[in-house]
């Protein structure tokens, strides 16, 4: 599930989350995420995102500022766990 932390933005960043709930008996085995950002409007904070409150290293997501495609790829998540992942952007 995606959300977001406010439900009128106004000023300051704007952060999502995504909760990736791995309900099975087996582990999801690196999972990535896929989210598109309009680029028009927004842009991503730089080393905003994180993993269960902990920065994420660069090497394991890529964004591209032409066609807002944010790609994430996630740790193992084991059976019935969840991972949340959070990012920020900010209006352009």
């Amino acid at each position: 599930t995606k959300s977001a932390d406010k439900p009128i933005w106004t000023e300051r960043n704007l952060t999502y989350t995504i909760e990736v709930n791995n309900e099975t008996n087996e582990a999801y085995t690196s999972p990535v995420i896929t989210d598109v950002l309009d680029p028009t409007l927004i842009s991503l904070v730089t080393n905003s995102i994180k993993v269960d409150d902990v920065v994420l290293e660069e090497s394991k997501y890529t964004y591209d500022d032409v066609t807002g495609k944010l790609t994430i790829t996630l740790e193992d998540i084991p059976a019935k766990n969840t991972k949340k992942v959070t990012f920020e952007v900010s209006k352009k």
